[in-house]
């Protein structure tokens, strides 16, 4: 598939101080896409810059945004942040800033139910990158639950005896929640209809991205299992 062909299309720019200069064949590739969209009355859905510098305006002072989905009218974007301790949220139209809504430590994955009715918040549990295998068991991770319309808190999911969930993806059928361990070297499943922890996969240290597979859709929108 050919990216100037889509019609609807959000970029992520990591770093993002890196690349605000209009020489820059990235910034020049951005700019030609936007502009090919409004060709097609369209336009890019969203643009999140993440950078450490002051070259964009930040949604606060200090955040470190990580994930985002939007909700299900399309009226607000749901941004995961680790250092806030929780989800922005964006008004799509004026992009500005609406609320906060404070889920866990270090809020990282966003993951919307089958149904669309729930948004699932990973929390990662803490804030610091330790060093590999120093931090087993300490971190409080748990998954927030949400009302993917409201942003009301439905309810938290405690990982037992510590945990640090981090990224994946909901089974096929959106039974189960499969969510990489980053600092304790393992992969939790969730029931997502009770919340339980079904199983503690031990694996090799540092796990970060977990694919998930089979997943709807025909196409893979990269990082955190986005498919279409």
């Amino acid at each position: 598939m050919i990216v100037r062909d889509i019609d609807e299309l959000m970029v992520l720019n990591d770093e993002a101080h890196h690349i605000h200069d209009p020489r820059m064949a990235w910034f020049k590739s951005i700019e030609d896409i936007h502009n090919r969209l409004k060709q097609k009355d369209a336009a890019l859905s969203l643009q999140l810059d993440i950078t450490a510098t002051d070259k964009t305006d930040p949604i606060k002072a200090i955040a470190q945004p990580q994930d985002v989905r939007v909700s299900p009218d399309g009226s607000k974007f749901y941004v995961a942040d680790l250092i806030t301790d929780g989800v922005f949220v964006i008004d799509a139209e004026t992009m500005t800033q609406i609320g906060h809504i404070t889920t866990g430590v270090a809020a990282h994955g966003l993951y919307p139910s089958r149904d669309g009715e729930r948004l699932y918040v990973v929390n990662r549990g803490t804030n610091a990158i330790p060093p590999p295998g120093s931090f087993k068991g300490q971190s409080q991770g748990s998954v927030t639950v949400l009302d993917f319309r409201t942003g009301e808190v439905l309810d938290n999911w405690v990982i037992p005896d510590g945990g640090s969930p981090d990224m994946g993806n909901l089974s096929a059928d959106g039974s189960q929640l499969w969510l990489s361990g980053r600092y304790d070297a393992e992969v939790y499943v969730i029931d997502t209809g009770s919340g339980a922890l079904l199983a503690r996969i031990p694996v090799g240290e540092n796990p970060h991205g977990l694919i998930v597979w089979p997943q709807p859709g025909r196409f893979s929108l990269g990082h955190t299992g986005n498919m279409r």
